[in-house]
């Protein structure tokens, strides 16, 4: 097995040394790069009122930091997963609610404390675009919800033929997404003659959306990890390893 790693620069590295450890030969081509992104000045100025606020990613957490020196006292801190949990824990905040059943959107959501939220104020920090769903839940259940958008994601400057060609020739056979645009940024670096090779690939995803997609583009093998975490993911992989030795 040989894993492709495509998190943005300076997210692989911890998983790049759980894979050595395993034996597991790894490389890293970042598929996403995450650059800053000035959020609208209306909802600055509703961040001190804010009842709620929730990270989606880590990198939210990174760019809010570089915006924003301190959170509002009075109000409550969500996090997506545990990677943002951490991240917020490193500036000092160690109340903060997390997923813990699915670590996305829909794991938010189950959290009791955003089941009744009807006339709060809730902020999400994120990053430009991205899926609407967990604001979408929030204001159906009486929540006045703002985006403060800190980051945007852009395709990192990889020369197509170059970047597809020298993955099939280092032998990869995995594929670690961590989001439909991750996905969907494979597909843009894939040459037409990769295409039958790359959709051969083990593919691991982190949800039943990015599962679907993957199998609408004509992925053959894929594995839902049912997270973006480390430890899902190197589960995942675990699984794959061992139908192989059947």
């Amino acid at each position: 097995m040989k894993v492709l790693l495509t998190r943005p620069k300076g997210s692989n590295e911890l998983m790049l040394r759980a894979l050595n450890d395993k034996s597991i030969e790894a490389i890293e081509t970042p598929l996403m790069e995450i650059k800053p992104a000035l959020p609208c000045q209306s909802v600055v100025l509703q961040l001190p009122q804010a009842d709620k606020i929730i990270f989606i990613s880590q990198h939210a957490v990174h760019q809010f930091r570089s915006l924003f020196k301190v959170l509002p006292d009075r109000c409550q801190i969500f996090a997506v997963g545990q990677r943002t949990r951490q991240a917020l824990q490193k500036m000092d905040i160690r109340s903060v609610s997390v997923a813990t059943q699915r670590q996305d959107s829909e794991g938010l959501l189950m959290l009791e404390q955003l089941k009744s939220v009807e006339g709060e104020a809730i902020i999400i920090v994120r990053g430009q675009g991205g899926r609407e769903k967990l604001a979408s839940a929030l204001t159906e259940r009486g929540a006045d919800v703002h985006y403060c958008e800190v980051y945007q994601r852009v395709l990192p400057k990889l020369h197509q033929s170059d970047i597809s060609k020298y993955w099939q020739q280092q032998g990869v056979d995995t594929i670690l997404i961590t989001s439909g645009e991750m996905l969907l940024n494979l597909l843009k670096l894939v040459e037409s003659k990769q295409q039958a090779w790359i959709k051969r690939c083990n593919i691991l995803v982190p949800s039943d959306r990015v599962l679907k997609i993957a199998l609408n583009e004509g992925f053959t093998r894929v594995f839902n990890a049912e997270g973006a975490s480390q430890s899902a993911m190197l589960s995942t992989i675990d699984k794959i390893i061992d139908t192989l030795k059947e």
